[in-house]
């Protein structure tokens, strides 16, 4: 019964760190779309629709990376909950 109590909580705690990558994979996304519009910015004959996909995708990139943290941070409380 112990090591399984145990193999849970590792479960939960790898669940946990998967969890975070994904947020920080979607945080890059947009940390990426924000050079883009930085770099279309600089030039005279900016495409205002790309514009729009690339502030799209900052907003859903961000909100995926809370999501993805809030997950993982309810997997950590499971976690100091079984501790």
């Amino acid at each position: 019964m112990n090591n399984e109590f145990e193999q849970a909580k590792e479960l939960l705690e790898q669940a946990a760190e998967e969890e975070y990558a994904r947020a920080a994979r979607h945080e890059l996304d947009a940390e990426h779309a924000r050079a883009e519009i930085a770099y279309a910015r600089t030039h005279d004959d900016v495409n205002e629709d790309a514009l729009k996909l690339l502030k799209n995708t900052v907003e859903d990139s961000e909100r995926q990376a809370r999501e993805h943290q809030l997950k993982a941070m309810n997997l950590k409380k499971a976690v100091r909950k079984l501790a």
